[in-house]
């Protein structure tokens, strides 16, 4: 498993990204974001430097938005 993607199934940009992966064949572990005071989203925004969701991380490195994480895919798988 080479992605991880932070996120929430009830955001439509999420939902968008995790379409995007599945259609490509691209697996990805989904680690749904429930609060946005949990001590995983304190540690999704110190690790990936913000607080906007969706934020994948692909071999260590912080893909964060949609349009970044859609040229991600593109680019690499």
């Amino acid at each position: 498993m080479e992605a991880t993607l932070f996120g929430s199934p009830r955001d439509s940009e999420t939902n968008r990204i995790l379409q995007i992966l599945e259609d490509a064949g691209v697996v990805v572990f989904f680690q749904e974001i429930k609060h946005i005071d949990s001590p995983l989203t304190e540690a999704v925004e110190v690790l990936a430097n913000t607080n906007k969701l969706p934020v994948m991380f692909h071999k260590g490195v912080p893909i964060v938005g949609s349009k970044a994480i859609r040229e991600h895919i593109a680019e690499r798988f």
